[in-house]
């Protein structure tokens, strides 16, 4: 027994199994995965698309889609890799210094190796927020010289965070090596 979804594809109602959902899930995903921000209504005239070519599949409006449907659909409107590269949020390495993946892996505060100035609190704080470590350290003289909190934050930073080399990353919560 497989479940069914009720999904609206191209502002159509479709009743849909499971297999299939998460089919044409992946395929749209990739696809927005592939387009800028400049042309994000590709995807949406992608879902149209699929829309009508599932209206020309199903016999009634009661029929559910299947998963060998969504395999037809998809392969009539072609494969992700032909919308273009796979675009970043992050990139690969800006040329700060930081090592960036496209993996959704959860940052740790901590102070790095390289491109320390005093400590490494200021650039560890940059690469936990993506900013540029140069911001963050004017941040910092500047709470330092208008006689505020700043230079006890730093301190206490530099003693709680830890060194990267002490950090272990986890790629899953829920996995430890």
């Amino acid at each position: 027994m497989k479940q069914t979804i009720n999904a609206n594809i191209g502002s159509l109602a479709f009743t849909v199994d499971e297999d299939a959902y998460r089919l044409l899930e992946r395929y749209l995903s990739d696809i927005s995965s592939r387009l800028d921000s400049t042309n994000l209504h590709i995807l949406e005239d992608v879902e149209a698309r699929i829309a009508d070519l599932l209206k020309e599949e199903i016999a009634s409006p009661m029929q559910v889609v299947t998963a060998e449907m969504a395999r037809r659909v998809t392969a009539r409107i072609g494969r992700p890799e032909e919308f273009g590269d796979r675009k970043t949020t992050f990139g690969d390495t800006a040329g700060d210094g930081f090592e960036r993946s496209s993996e959704t892996t959860r940052q740790r505060l901590s102070r790095p190796q390289n491109d320390r100035m005093i400590a490494g609190v200021c650039s560890g704080v940059a690469r936990y927020f993506e900013v540029d470590p140069t911001l963050i350290r004017v941040i910092a003289i500047l709470a330092v010289i208008l006689g505020t909190a700043g230079l006890w934050i730093y301190i206490i930073l530099w003693i709680c965070m830890p060194d990267e080399k002490e950090v272990v990353q986890y790629p899953n919560r829920n996995e430890r090596r």
